[in-house]
């Protein structure tokens, strides 16, 4: 796993083609995904331009560390 990310990460530096199907998959699931939100659009569902504000900080984060 960790071989693929390399090479094909020198690959894409390289300007090559890169080649492990760890990549071949995630460039299917990415072009998958892309395709149902064009197809979003056709259905009249509106995709908002800017992202919506980012919501504040909580005041602890003591649930973070809560196991049970």
């Amino acid at each position: 796993h960790e071989y693929c990310i390399w090479t094909d990460g020198l690959n894409a530096l390289l300007g090559k083609d890169m080649m492990s199907e760890l990549t071949r998959n995630d460039l299917d699931t990415l072009l998958s995904m892309e395709i149902k939100l064009r197809l979003l659009d056709l259905e009249n569902i509106q995709i908002p331009d800017a992202p919506p504000p980012i919501p504040k900080e909580p005041s602890n984060y003591d649930f973070v560390y809560d196991c049970n």
